[in-house]
């Protein structure tokens, strides 16, 4: 090469940086704990800043028949996926999060089994027309109660 020559290298696109959600160890140990329990049907996450569920999660998933997950940090728009997994659930807590639209989409595959959702503390403004796909479910808020 001589002087004033510019040898280009060439650099292959960057791939795009996928954040995965940072686990939250103190919810992880709750499941494992309930994992390790025979005949527990009752999972608390309540008050763990919860923004999505651990994917530990699924391994509890179909024996769980009531989850409490109030005062955490879920979302409409970001509402964990992994709900729709909990095919025996009867009792869900989902009062004092931040959700706007009920029932979010992942929660579709439990209008069977769900008896009882309690939504207090939401800034709940739109009931979708797929809540009276839910058979037998009894809806608590603060400002409404659908029997």
């Amino acid at each position: 090469m001589s002087y004033g020559q510019v040898m280009m290298k060439k650099v292959p696109p960057k791939k795009p940086i996928v954040q995965r959600p940072v686990e939250n160890e103190e919810a992880k140990d709750a499941i494992k704990d309930f994992l390790s329990t025979r005949n527990s049907v009752t999972l608390d996450l309540e008050g763990l800043d919860l923004v999505h569920l651990p994917a530990i999660i699924k391994r509890a998933a179909r024996r769980v028949h009531e989850l409490f997950l109030p005062n955490n940090c879920l979302s409409s728009t970001a509402f964990p996926p992994e709900i729709g997994l909990f095919s025996n659930l009867q009792e869900l807590d989902l009062s004092f999060n931040r959700l706007q639209v009920v029932p979010p989409p992942p929660m579709m595959p439990l209008k069977s089994s769900l008896v009882k959702l309690f939504l207090e503390g939401n800034d709940i403004h739109t009931l979708t027309p797929h809540i009276g796909l839910f058979t037998c479910l009894q809806v608590g808020a603060a400002i409404f109660v659908l029997i």
